[in-house]
């Protein structure tokens, strides 16, 4: 039997992909960034789907994608920032897969996206990003199997969550 997959979540900026490719090679896992997925099915990058299809329009196909989750077994999976604010998303992540939400503080995530052409930093303001920061960071906490400080270098969050495993 494969080993479950592990999922990381949390805002962005926080270093899902950057930790979970790191954290991958670390366990000679498979590595599946959920926004990579998201664009490879919608033939187009995130930034153009939420400019041409809408924001609902990439939630479906991210639900459609966190549905696969069994097929990803042994998998680490880099989870979009907004994919734990749906229940239906957070109960398949944590009945398929093991969730490490990567914990760090708005500041932190703030400086590592201000200058990214992500399509929620372009349309807001850092004080609307700092509001949906803090809406969505009790998801992430109470929808999660266990929690790392995600501020250190990648290398020191890999070797948290692998003390973890």
């Amino acid at each position: 039997m494969q080993e479950r997959a592990i999922v990381l979540s949390g805002f962005m900026g926080c270093g899902k992909t950057t930790v979970g490719k790191a954290l991958a090679e670390a366990l000679s896992r498979p590595f599946c960034d959920l926004d990579d997925e998201i664009a490879r099915r919608a033939g187009m990058p995130i930034p153009r789907i939420f400019d041409a299809l809408g924001e609902d329009i990439f939630r479906q196909l991210e639900r459609e994608a966190l549905g696969s989750l069994p097929s990803l077994e042994g998998f680490v999976v880099a989870s979009g920032g907004g994919a734990f604010t749906f229940p239906d998303n957070w109960e398949a992540a944590k009945e398929h897969a093991l969730v490490v939400f990567l914990d760090a503080d708005f500041p932190t995530c703030y400086h590592r996206v201000k200058d990214s052409d992500r399509p929620i930093v372009r349309r807001s303001t850092p004080l609307q990003l700092e509001e949906l920061f803090r809406s969505r960071y009790p998801l992430y906490q109470a929808h999660c199997h266990r929690t790392v400080d995600a501020s250190p270098l990648p290398p020191q969050v890999v070797s948290s969550i692998r003390a973890l495993l």
